[in-house]
Formats: structure tokens, sequence, C-alpha cells
């Protein structure tokens, strides 16, 4: 099993880069700025990507298609990881967000959530194999549609919702 850490003087990843590549982990610095298309189109089982902002890409397309697991720390963007492979998602302390079409026909099996996510958006996970995702205890909403047509036999609501879309 193959493992590396970027440099922290890292600032840019080309399309295709990893394209070729067949890693267990690959730890992306703080430092990262933009990533190209289809970035990790090669097979990544974990990735770990330390910034805090979301980085710069020209699309959302492919970029994290055939990434297992992924840990991040920025509120996710609507149609990140949309129709990607991806199979788990760890959101660390930063994620207040989980934007609209985030996960929407991806692969995903499991969500992690951390106390500071506040709101998932509409369709957040529409069409994904979603079956488990621990809700954090600050959730304030839920968008519509967030899981539709997924398999999701329980899901516990905290408290703190406010606001929950139809469908």
């Amino acid at each position: 099993d193959t493992e590396y850490a970027l440099p922290d003087s890292l600032s840019e990843i080309a399309p295709y880069a990893f394209t070729s590549f067949n890693l267990a982990k690959l730890i992306i610095p703080q430092s990262l700025k933009t990533i190209g298309e289809y970035a990790f189109s090669g097979r990544i089982d974990s990735l770990i990507m330390k910034e805090t902002e979301v980085p710069k890409m020209p699309s959302f397309e492919g970029v994290f298609a055939k990434v297992g697991c992924i840990e991040i720390n920025f509120n996710v963007p609507s149609g990140f990881f949309g129709g990607s492979d991806l199979e788990k998602a760890v959101l660390g302390n930063n994620v207040k967000s989980i934007g609209d079409d985030a996960f929407s026909n991806s692969r995903v099996i499991s969500v992690e959530t951390s106390d500071s996510l506040t709101s998932i958006g509409n369709r957040a996970f529409l069409g994904s194999n979603l079956n488990e995702i621990d809700l954090s205890d600050s959730l304030e909403s839920i968008g519509e549609s967030a899981f539709e047509g997924c398999p999701i036999s329980v899901i516990e609501l905290p408290d703190s919702l406010t606001s929950i879309g139809s469908g």
C-alpha cells in the first residue's frame, strides 16, 4: 500500500495528475489553491485534504472520480462530489454546510459530520447510495429532497433542527 504526503509548498495540481496512480493514502497540504479536471481519476483509497477553503477548480466533474474515502475541512460546495465513486466522507470541524447537490448521484455510502455542521442543501444526497449519516447536534436545516432515493433506513434528527424541506 502506497502512501504519499504532498509537500507543504504545493499550490496547484494539474489536470489528470493522479490518473495512473493506485494509492492507499494521499495527503494534500493546506497550501493547495487549484485542482485541475480529473486530477484524482486514478484509484485513491483515502484522500486527506488539509485546506480550510475550497480549492479553485475549472470543473468539479471527475476530480474525485476514483477516490474511496475523503477527509475535508471546508464547506462542501454545490455539486462538489456529484456523480463520484466516493464511498465515505469525513467532514471536519470547519464544515458548516453541505451545498445543493453536493453528493447527488454519487456512490457515497457513509458520511461522518462534526458538531459544526448547521445546514444540508437541497438534493444534497439525491440518488446516492447513502445509508449512514451521523447528523450534527447543531444541524439547523435540511433542504428539499436532501435524502431522496437514498437507502437510509433510520435517521436520527437532532433537537437543533428548525427546518426540513419537502421531499
